[in-house]
């Protein structure tokens, strides 16, 4: 909701009033309570947005499940992933414990450090406190080894040997169609 609430440019007052308006059952039934206990039936808009967001994480987000967020997140390698598909996994995690990080440079080395080998080496030079520039890097790293590999490949069966019975094609010069024509003259013999 933050996302939106930003986009529309909403400001801080009206933005617990709207939220309350979307909330549907349970939600519900957990604002009640919540507005009169924690927030003593103060008016809804005296109600900071932090303040309401950490409310309903609380409730909605408990703390055991952030904490296991938090070890995934520790954990966390890119493995078979993409770097696009593993930035995914590790942003999404790290939403939902902003504390892990106390700054951008901390949120670059934990997630670095999860990288494949071949792409956290070639990274070791390329120093950043910005996530987003780090990502695009090992991005960058990511499709630049997929294009050697492919190239290797191609090279491999250059130098593979051929099996028997298979052919390969050259091109015709004059001497190779003298030859095969001297074949042919010799099998009607």
């Amino acid at each position: 909701m933050t996302r939106i609430f930003e986009g529309m440019d909403c400001p801080e007052h009206r933005r617990v009033p709207l939220a309350i308006l979307v909330l549907d059952d349970e939600a519900v039934d957990w604002w009640e309570s919540r507005h009169r206990i924690k927030f003593r039936s103060r008016p809804t808009k005296e109600i900071s947005w932090p303040e309401f967001v950490a409310d309903f994480e609380m409730c909605y987000i408990p703390l055991s499940a952030r904490e296991r967020m938090r070890e995934d997140l520790s954990v966390l390698v890119q493995g078979a992933l993409t770097v696009s598909e593993y930035e995914r996994k590790f942003s999404t995690l790290a939403r939902h414990v902003p504390d892990m990080f106390g700054s951008e440079e901390q949120r670059c080395f934990v997630f670095r450090k999860g990288l494949k080998h071949e792409i956290k080496s070639a990274l070791i030079s390329f120093r950043t406190a910005d996530f987003f520039e780090l990502v695009e890097k090992a991005r960058m790293i990511e499709q630049n080894l997929q294009v050697l590999e492919v190239q290797k490949s191609v090279e491999r069966k250059r130098e593979e040997p051929l099996a028997i019975g298979e052919t390969t094609s050259f091109k015709r010069d004059s001497k190779s169609s003298e030859v095969r024509d001297l074949v042919l003259e010799n099998q009607d013999l």
